[in-house]
């Protein structure tokens, strides 16, 4: 995969009014249903249909309501019929994109290394990615001792976490697993210096959980650098508070499948492209909302070295952890 191809340099032939294109957003959806056949240039309206699928990284029903806003915003960048297909897991996601069955998928970093790595042909680039404003947040309890409190000031404030035991998020997220361990590391901290450590998928049953229980002294979430505890409920906030963040950085991707090229494809999805770096919360044309509700800042065409070095320390690290059950190799001590 290359850092965006053709994508990167394509004009914003679209004439975008923010007032129209946020107007009538709805909250609800149903899911629709995956289709065997690669997308169809056209719709039977004279619409081209754009299909798109994203990780199943939260609840379904609220997965659902995220990309009907999304949908019906993209549909106002030109005469497009943007249907949102539902994936069973991660790697049904991926595999949607690979054999061409949807347009776009909404990936994190870890997704987009993976697709990457099973790319043979380079048929998938970036069409847009998030602004860097994603950041690991890590949690402690707010009846954490002083003098664990104390060891978070530290110039390694990571160092805290040795001989602690540290609430993750799934083995298969970049968000909540990778990009903390990759700072771990960067701070001189890996999983064996661990007293114990566990996953929790979900990101809002993971911070109610370590809010509620005394099993973990700390917990990674993925947050935004403007709204940190953005994945967790009100009452577990009132028992956890921010330990450390993480210098922002980006974390999701829009990728397209390039090879059912047609010239009224290539105008949607650079209409599509020219609606999502539009999108700016500091407009004050009603964008805020709508990210907010998307849970991004915004998005940037693919043009970032940064970015795609993580997401090659992130590869690196997923493929040296694969068959391993980490959390379950640290022979914690007794007592």
């Amino acid at each position: 995969m290359g850092s965006g191809g053709r994508w990167v340099t394509l004009q914003q032939t679209a004439s975008l009014s923010a007032a129209s294109l946020l107007a009538g957003l709805l909250l609800g959806c149903e899911p629709q249903a995956g289709s065997s056949q690669p997308p169809q240039a056209g719709a039977g309206d004279g619409k081209v249909v754009i299909r798109i699928t994203e990780e199943p990284y939260y609840q379904q029903e609220k997965m659902n309501q995220k990309m009907k806003v999304l949908e019906d915003y993209l549909e106002k960048s030109g005469d497009i019929d943007v249907e949102y297909v539902p994936a069973i897991n991660y790697a049904h996601s991926h595999q949607l994109l690979l054999s061409g069955k949807v347009d776009l998928l909404w990936g994190g970093s870890l997704g987009v290394a993976q697709v990457e790595e099973q790319d043979k042909d380079n048929l998938i680039q970036p069409l847009a990615v998030e602004k860097p404003s994603f950041v690991n947040v890590l949690l402690v309890s707010k009846q954490a001792s002083s003098a664990l409190k104390q060891l978070l000031k530290d110039q390694n404030p990571l160092q805290s976490l040795k001989r602690k035991r540290v609430l993750f998020g799934s083995r298969n997220s970049g968000s909540s697993y990778l990009t903390p361990l990759l700072e771990m590391k960067d701070q001189g901290v890996a999983l064996s210096d661990l007293k114990s450590c566990a996953y929790e998928p979900h990101h809002g049953h993971r911070a109610d959980y370590f809010a509620s229980s005394r099993d973990y002294d700390f917990a990674f979430m993925p947050g935004q650098a403007e709204d940190p505890l953005r994945l967790v409920s009100p009452s577990a906030q009132a028992d956890v508070e921010v330990a450390w963040l993480s210098e922002p950085k980006r974390n999701y991707s829009v990728l397209v499948f390039e090879a059912n090229s047609s010239p009224q494809r290539d105008q949607a999805l650079q209409a599509i492209q020219s609606a999502l770096t539009a999108l700016d919360s500091s407009s004050g044309s009603g964008s805020g909302e709508l990210l907010k509700a998307i849970g991004v800042a915004g998005f940037d065409l693919p043009a970032d070295d940064a970015y795609l070095e993580q997401n090659r320390r992130i590869s690196e690290l997923s493929s040296e952890l694969t068959g391993r059950e980490p959390c379950l190799d640290i022979d914690a001590p007794a007592g």
